[in-house]
């Protein structure tokens, strides 16, 4: 087990010292808490990752604080798991516009324009 664990299920109003003071009422000794915020409002996205100082300190942390209220909400407490890998969806943006170009009909390409394909379908 690790030390680093996954708190969800809190308030968006939490701040860090509220969360560290929750971990360490009884006795553990909490190396750090990091909250992430959204993006575009800066708000915190309502859960924390809290980085525990030994193993132990984890194990009894999510034994006994699980399903515990904070700030009026029940807390649940699991094993930070690593992030998976993102992967691509589609080509690097450093060849965006140049091989998807020829695909679309863009210009200077065999494709034509735009009016003429639309007019030759007519025909």
């Amino acid at each position: 087990m690790g030390t680093r664990l996954f708190v969800g299920n809190l308030p968006y109003e939490i701040t860090e010292e509220e969360v560290r003071s929750f971990f360490e009422n009884d006795g553990r000794s909490v190396q750090e808490v990091f909250i992430p915020t959204d993006r575009g409002t800066g708000r915190p996205r309502g859960f924390a990752f809290v980085t525990l100082g030994s193993n132990e300190e984890a194990a009894t942390a999510i034994e006994t604080l699980n399903g515990k209220e904070l700030s009026g909400r029940g807390v649940s407490i699991s094993e930070a798991r690593e992030r998976a890998a993102r992967i691509s969806e589609g080509p690097p943006p450093e060849t965006w516009g140049h091989e998807n170009s020829s695909q679309r009909g863009g210009r200077n390409k065999s494709g034509g324009s735009r009016r003429r394909r639309r007019h030759k379908r007519i025909l």
